[in-house]
This record gives C-alpha cells, structure tokens and sequence, in this order.
C-alpha cells in the first residue's frame, strides 16, 4: 500500500501529521478551485447565449 511508502519516508510521527494536514487542505483548496472553474464555465455559457453571434465570435477571440 501507499501508506507505509510514506511512513518510510518521515523521521517522525509529527512530520507524517504535518503532511496529511497540508495534504487534505491542498485538497479542499483543489474542490474549490474546480467549484469556480465550473460556475465560471456556467456564467460564461449563459453570459455567451444571450449574445448575439458576431459578439460571441469577439468574446473568443485571445
């Protein structure tokens, strides 16, 4: 298993803590991240479909 592949890898209990703690928060902040690309992605598309063709062709455009 990977568990005790980690365990291996730290000298001590308070290190291994350490690590899970930063490990479930870089976890939490990834859910976050991909709640606003998905209400991004919402907005947009709703923001896009009330536009007309020829201004949602400027919108795409970089």
């Amino acid at each position: 298993k990977q568990c005790s592949f980690f365990f291996l890898c730290f000298n001590s209990t308070s290190e291994m803590t350490t690590f899970v703690i930063v490990l479930s928060l870089v976890q939490q902040i990834i859910r976050k991240m991909q709640l606003l690309q998905m209400l991004k992605r919402y907005i947009y598309k709703t923001f896009c479909k009330k536009k007309s063709s020829e201004e949602l062709t400027y919108l795409n455009t970089p």
